[in-house]
């Protein structure tokens, strides 16, 4: 299920975003490698972005830059295996990644738990929800994100393959039912790698306040292509805002 790159294709210089290198050895000797991307004013608000299983983390700058507009910190990193990161690529090793990454940013960055806003993109959203229910957070975003491992990988493989996959990794559909901490949960419009229907699924799974919106006209490799800026505004107030929106606003929100 994965399909990593090592060579970095680009850097947040490419983007006139001001960042450091993070680079985090490993009890095993492995290393990860990340991005710590700085907002445009000071702040203590801080998105972990979590990206998906193809390419590494320059794979995902554009969006990363678009995202920025929200106008927090921003850490996206390279699970083991990808990019400068060694090691090798498993869901268990992208987990404790996330939260190796998450506890330097308490211990190294002094950011509060309070301040933490996890993004995850497509398998990066299953890790996501996997990190909630370990460490305390203030939000999460996923973003074209499965319900469930095992059901994606009967669409993407076979029926045949499917059984080998273990029932009890990445259940976000189950995991998200645990987590109480505003959820958006936005959607490719054309996506073809997973339907809308695990989006949908989540949503209804999700404890309020949650909020379902679709990136209209998007496929699930050029979101970054149809980010509005009705989108950057709902993920602005969410994180960095802190506000719950009810139905009227939001619906007036995604219309405009």
């Amino acid at each position: 299920m994965f399909f990593p790159k090592k060579k970095l294709y680009s850097t947040p210089l490419d983007f006139n975003l001001k960042y450091d290198d993070v680079d985090i050895s490993l009890d095993n000797g492995n290393n990860i490698y990340g991005w710590y991307i700085y907002a445009s004013k000071p702040t203590s608000k801080t998105i972990i972005y979590l990206h998906g299983s193809k390419g590494n983390l320059s794979t995902y700058l554009s969006e990363v830059a678009k995202l920025h507009e929200v106008g927090t910190n921003i850490l996206v990193f390279d699970y083991r295996g990808f990019g400068k990161s060694q090691g090798m690529e498993t869901i268990k090793h992208s987990i404790e990644d996330a939260l190796t990454m998450y506890d330097y940013l308490i211990k190294t960055k002094n950011i509060k738990p309070e301040d933490i806003t996890l993004f995850g993109f497509s398998f990066g959203g299953a890790v996501a929800l996997e990190l909630a229910l370990k460490r305390p957070i203030s939000s999460i975003i996923l973003e074209s994100t499965f319900s469930d491992l095992c059901r994606i990988s009967i669409r993407k493989c076979s029926c045949i393959v499917a059984p080998l996959v273990s029932k009890r990794l990445l259940e976000s559909d189950k995991n998200i039912k645990r987590i109480n901490v505003p959820i958006i949960i936005s959607y490719a419009g054309k996506d073809q790698v997973i339907p809308i229907t695990h989006s949908k699924k989540l949503f209804d799974n999700a404890n309020s306040p949650k909020y379902l919106y679709e990136i209209v006209g998007a496929e699930h490799q050029n979101i970054s292509e149809h980010l509005t800026a009705e989108y950057i505004s709902l993920i602005k107030n969410v994180v960095v805002n802190g506000k719950v929106i009810d139905k009227n606003s939001f619906d007036n929100l995604v219309s405009n």
